[in-house]
Parts: structure tokens; sequence; C-alpha cells
């Protein structure tokens, strides 16, 4: 439990005393799966997690009810993790998830997120922000590998820069 005087606010988090709460937020969103395609988590991801990325959390009655990660990668910031509780969902607390990470990348950076093919309500919550698919051409420019499984969405279109030699090369 976090001590806050606000009755809801977004905090960074660096403690891994924290990891639990995350472990039990993320478990508590995937209950949207159905129960054969859920994936439960232990405490290890989160444990990395707190250590290679930037994490905030939402706090609601004292209680953590949703966080978000990210890291800087070379040419873009990529949102790592963004979970809500179920019983929280659809009160816009991702979308003041989201809204945090947004703030904490500076302008004219690109930002990417991961979502699983199988979560069609993560891909639309994104899409409804403004996010678009990124192209073949967007990740090979970055060299970034898409899997079958998953659906690689950007903030903002990725911009051509020039012509060269009949290729397009492509800016975050």
């Amino acid at each position: 439990m976090i001590e806050s005087r606000n009755r809801d606010m977004v905090r960074k988090v660096e403690d891994i005393k924290y990891v639990a709460e995350l472990v039990k937020v993320y478990n508590s969103a995937n209950e949207l799966y159905p129960i054969n395609a859920r994936y439960p988590a232990d405490k290890s991801i989160f444990y990395k997690q707190m250590e290679n990325d930037e994490n905030y959390v939402y706090i609601m009655e004292q209680e953590i009810v949703g966080f978000m990660s990210y890291h800087k990668h070379k040419e873009y910031y990529e949102l790592t993790s963004l979970y809500v509780q179920f019983a929280r969902q659809r009160q816009q607390i991702g979308e003041t998830l989201l809204n945090c990470f947004e703030s904490k990348v500076p302008t004219d950076n690109l930002v990417i997120v991961k979502v699983l093919n199988n979560s069609p309500w993560a891909i639309n919550f994104y899409l409804k922000h403004s996010y678009m698919r990124m192209t073949e051409a967007q990740l090979q420019s970055l060299n970034i590998v898409q899997h079958n499984w998953e659906t690689i969405l950007s903030h903002k279109p990725v911009k051509p820069l020039t012509l060269a030699m009949g290729m397009l090369l492509y800016r975050g």
C-alpha cells in the first residue's frame, strides 16, 4: 500500500517492495482473457522491469490499481507495460497512465507499444489514442522484429526523410 493524501494519483516507483502489487494488477487485468488463454505472472519479470524500466503506478484509495512501464531505445521509446485491475477498467485509468508516459517522452520522438494479437481491446485502446500500426518498412528501418503473435503500434506515423537510391528512409 502507498500512502497518499490525494484520493487518486500517478506516482513513479523504483522500490522492488511494490512488485507484489504489480503482479496483482497484472493478473487481475488478465481476467479479460478466457481462462485457457491467461498467462499468470510471477514476481521475476517485474523485478527485471523495476530494474530496467521507468515505472509509474496509479493509486486509488491508497491502493495500486494500475501501472505502466517504459524504456528508451536508441531511436524510440517503448511502452513496455500498461495494465489496470479488471474491476477498475473503463474509468480512464489507462488513459491517465498513457498520458503520463507520453508526457515523459521528449517532443518529436517516436513511441511504440507491442500488443498481443489476442487482445483486440488493447489494440483498439491504442488506436483510439492516435496510435497506428507500423508498416514493415517502418519496423525494418528501426530494426524491430514483429512476431506473429503481436501487433506493434506507434504514437505517430514515422515520417519519410528522404528518397535515396530508390528506398524510403524513415525518421521517428
